[in-house]
């Protein structure tokens, strides 16, 4: 759907060169979510490679150019692609972590990364379809690995806070331990497997945590 049209987009002799109307609000905040979205949409429907521009804007209801003015090239449009996912899953836990409290944050983390919350039809299905790309194209490829990357420090940076005194790589360690633990048993949700497997994964988790504070929770 069009939105309402509230400033000069690019393309027109007010807008030459990326800049906005003077004295009208810019339309970034609206349209970069909106040719987000429609990305997405298309990701899902016709994988990566099946979603052209012009797809794209058809499905955002913008010109194409609009694409290339918001984002740049097409690998800058699949980094912020990239990047939304990403910052979806490290933004919710962070959220966690704020609500649990200090003496529970850490817990808190591993029930989120463990529990039914974590994994997300939608963004595991782009990272799927992102994956399969990644296999046969090294900027893309450089490009999921640089934001898993961002989402285990993410981890590290919470356990650091949690453990100041544990020893730096076994934290860097098990913040990657838990990192692909989290992605692998997301992966099996999709598979509805028995519930008590996702219970084996939140034990085997917290053993990983314990570690940091020489302590074992046990079962």
């Amino acid at each position: 759907m069009f939105l309402a049209r509230v400033s000069v987009e690019a393309g027109s002799p007010a807008c030459r060169g990326g800049a906005e109307t003077v004295g009208r609000r810019s339309l970034a905040s609206t349209r970069k979510p909106q040719i987000l979205g429609a990305f997405e949409a298309c990701v899902l429907r016709y994988g990566l490679e099946g979603s052209s521009l012009e797809r794209i804007a058809q499905e955002a209801g913008v010109r194409r150019s609009l694409i290339r003015h918001y984002f740049g090239n097409r690998n800058d449009l699949t980094e912020a692609l990239i990047a939304g996912v990403i910052e979806r899953t490290v933004s919710v836990y962070r959220d966690v972590i704020r609500t649990a409290g200090a003496e529970g944050g850490t817990a808190a983390l591993v029930d989120y990364l463990m529990g039914p919350a974590f994994p997300d039809k939608r963004d595991d299905a782009l990272i799927d379809a992102l994956m399969a790309v990644s296999h046969r194209d090294e900027r893309l490829r450089g490009q999921l690995r640089a934001k898993y990357q961002t989402f285990q420090q993410s981890i590290n940076r919470e356990l650091r806070r949690a453990f100041p005194s544990a020893d730096p790589g076994m934290v860097r360690a098990t913040s990657y331990s838990l990192m692909c633990l989290a992605v692998g048993n997301a992966a099996m949700y999709d598979l509805e497997l028995p519930a008590r497997t996702r219970g084996d994964a939140r034990r085997s988790a917290m053993h990983l945590v314990a570690r940091l504070q020489g302590t074992d929770p046990g079962r």
